[in-house]
């Protein structure tokens, strides 16, 4: 018993420390493990649930890389099979070449955003263009009209000397409406 009680009891200081270091110890050593690459779950690349989610929500590149590969991959098939027939002799038939065109349209579609809306204006100028070809048109013969116009009104309104009206302008007016007619 003497030895026990010379030996030397921490005091009541020492051993609240010793209690806070030790607990600290075991906060770093969970901090430490959790989401670490050895989480003890068996993978190296583990993600939290909220992270996982919240990458699935704001995250749209993956759809596109996946797009990309795959018209990477379909391209690949298509250009093999041109080989091929280029190998045996054949020409690309016309129904690739349609398609072509169905897809050029689509891409361009695709890629400029505002496609409908410089679609709209490219129609509003075209008609707008021909509104304003027709006034012109309308404009040139309203001016013929009336030169016609005043010139059959000095022939209709021409008299002899007595006054009389002159037979031969008027016949050839009737004559001429006639034929407009028939």
């Amino acid at each position: 018993r003497s030895s026990i009680v010379n030996a030397k009891q921490p005091s009541l200081e020492e051993t609240m420390t010793d209690s806070r270091e030790n607990n600290n110890d075991k906060h770093r050593k969970r901090k430490r493990t959790f989401g670490s690459n050895n989480s003890g779950n068996g993978s190296k690349n583990a993600v939290s649930i909220k992270n996982f989610i919240k990458k699935g929500q704001n995250d749209s590149s993956f759809h596109r890389q996946r797009k990309k590969k795959e018209f990477i991959r379909k391209a690949k098939i298509v250009n093999s099979y041109k080989r091929l027939l280029k190998k045996e002799g054949k020409e690309s038939t016309v129904s690739d070449t349609k398609v072509k065109e169905k897809h050029k349209g689509k891409a361009e579609s695709k890629t400029d955003r505002f496609f409908k809306e410089k679609e709209k204006a490219r129609l509003r100028e075209e008609k707008q263009r021909e509104r304003e070809a027709q006034s012109l048109e309308m404009e040139k013969n309203k001016v013929r009209n009336q030169k016609r116009r005043k010139v059959m009104s000095k022939k209709l309104s021409k008299r002899t000397r007595k006054g009389q009206p002159i037979m031969k302008n008027l016949l050839g007016n009737l004559l001429d409406q006639i034929e407009k007619q028939g």
